[in-house]
């Protein structure tokens, strides 16, 4: 159901959780990363979406992001990197739609073989960027 108010049951949650490919191991990653660099929800959700579309690619940036080893300063995981742990150390929070941005952008630059000089999402202003697509509509 697309309707922003509706509430599903703890059964439904429990059913798709058990339909939903991928999403266990989803919850792995999230708990392995926990609240050391991004809220959990937000950890599972982006790799379980990345893993839709490319497995090993996903499992190789979320490596990356956890353990911050040899990484570029133009590699996208960095960034993304230094702006999460940022925001853990700052008392005013990103808010998770906005994680959720910096996850896509980095993980587009990332899957593209772009190299980044700074990851951000302008949200306002007078050119506001539209929420980044990963791929076939996930948005």
């Amino acid at each position: 159901m697309n309707d922003p108010r509706y509430k599903p049951t703890k059964t439904e949650i429990v059913e798709a959780a058990r339909t939903l490919a991928g999403l266990d191991a989803a919850i792995v990653r999230a708990r392995a990363l926990g609240y050391k660099i991004a809220p959990p929800r937000v950890v599972g959700f982006c790799f379980w979406a990345f893993a839709e579309l490319d497995r090993k690619l996903a499992e190789r940036f979320f490596d990356e992001l956890a353990h911050g080893l040899n990484l570029s300063q133009d590699n996208p995981v960095y960034h993304l990197r230094e702006r999460l742990l940022s925001n853990r150390r700052s008392k005013a929070k990103l808010p998770q739609l906005e994680l959720v941005a910096l996850f896509f952008k980095a993980w587009l630059a990332y899957r593209e073989g772009r190299p980044l000089r700074r990851l951000f999402w302008k949200t306002d202003g007078p050119s506001p960027e539209k929420f980044p697509i990963i791929a076939g509509g996930v948005r």
